[in-house]
């Protein structure tokens, strides 16, 4: 993942590294702990595992309130579509404005789709 060195420039860290790091926030380590599924159905969507320090009464209410979405057993924090094209793919970023977004490509770097501040491998 992308993190900011001690002269807040960018660089790549391991996902283990920042895992074992005491100096990082939790909520940074479970944005860490993201599975990224390209479904049949069109859209990348990023699952965040369910804290277990989170009660299930409010987790459920939560979902019965339209708060959050639950896919997998996991917390579908966003989805974009995408599309393959050949040996390469693209996706749509979140649309916050009247316009639609262009198809974005989404770089191969190394052999890992660097997809925002991840670098994403093929399990």
């Amino acid at each position: 993942m992308e993190v900011y060195n001690d002269e807040y420039a960018k660089e790549w860290a391991d996902a283990d590294a920042v895992l074992s790091d005491e100096n990082i926030n939790d909520s940074f380590k479970l944005m860490l702990r993201s599975v990224f599924v390209f479904s049949e159905d069109g859209y990348i969507k990023r699952l965040v595992p369910v804290p277990e320090e989170f009660d299930k009464d409010i987790i459920d209410k939560a979902i019965d309130d339209g708060e959050i979405e639950l896919c997998e057993g996991s917390i579908l924090a966003d989805k974009h579509r995408y599309k393959v094209d050949g040996d390469r793919i693209f996706f749509k970023p979140l649309n916050f404005g009247n316009e639609e977004p262009p198809w974005t490509e989404i770089p191969n770097l190394d052999g890992k789709l660097q997809f925002f501040m991840f670098r994403l491998e093929k399990l």
